[in-house]
């Protein structure tokens, strides 16, 4: 393990980015291609929604810009995309995956296949490993949502473009049976005042679906509450 002699705090703070671009305009038809593009970015895999707005420089007002910047020094930029998202869980997430897709523009069709087929690969893996850890179909949908969020400007498709699709779906479908018979098992343990019982099938669907935003997900940490109140009190 890599070791540091000052903390990690100071070393975050101390970090800088020194990047130069070439001092002219963005061409107006450029502009509106970001801006159309990334109007088009529509949701996250999580369904949180970002926004993108292009601040760009024209001949006569580049020093406007002169005081936006991040960490670091950055020299002679023209334009900036900003982007921002909404407040809550998987949110960052989502805005991370759609400001992905604006990114991708700077990868060529090939880097962008290749990192595709990689994510592919990866939500394969996942998906095969699925009895070794609950949340691991879920993890493989990511992958596979990432994959095609790689190729989204590619065009033609590759041939296991198709495959990214059907393994997805197949991994929805499978992660919904599984939900369902867990949420099954937790409402007949409810009914039959098994506390316990319901418990571990409640925290099976939350590790099963982590995303605290989904339905599934909001409606079981609900009823693990009511459970779980339950096993507090005195029998």
């Amino acid at each position: 393990m890599k070791t540091f002699s000052k903390p990690i705090t100071e070393i975050i703070r101390l970090r800088y980015s020194c990047r130069t671009y070439l001092e002219r305009p963005i061409e107006r038809d450029i502009q509106l291609q970001l801006v159309e593009y990334a109007a088009a970015l529509g949701s996250g895999p999580f369904g949180g929604k970002a926004r993108f707005e292009l601040i760009a420089a024209e001949e006569d007002d580049r020093k406007d810009l002169r005081q936006l910047g991040t960490y670091g020094f950055i020299k002679g930029a023209t334009g900036f995309l900003v982007g921002a998202t909404q407040d809550g869980e998987e949110k960052l997430e989502d805005f991370g995956r759609v400001e992905l897709g604006l990114r991708s523009l700077q990868y060529s069709p090939e880097k962008l296949q290749e990192m595709a087929r990689d994510a592919f690969l990866n939500g394969k893996k996942l998906y095969e490993e699925r009895e070794i850890a609950y949340g691991n179909l879920a993890s493989a949908i990511k992958s596979f949502n990432e994959a095609e969020l790689y190729l989204e400007t590619v065009d033609p498709k590759p041939d296991f473009y198709a495959e990214i699709l059907t393994a997805r779906k197949d991994c929805q479908q499978e992660l919904e049976q599984r939900f369902n018979n867990e949420d099954f098992l937790a409402e007949r343990a409810i009914k039959l005042k098994a506390w316990e019982e319901a418990a571990r099938a409640l925290r099976v669907i939350l590790d099963m679906i982590p995303d605290r935003d989904d339905p599934r997900n909001v409606e079981s940490r609900k009823k693990l509450l009511e459970v779980e109140n339950r096993l507090k009190k005195p029998r």
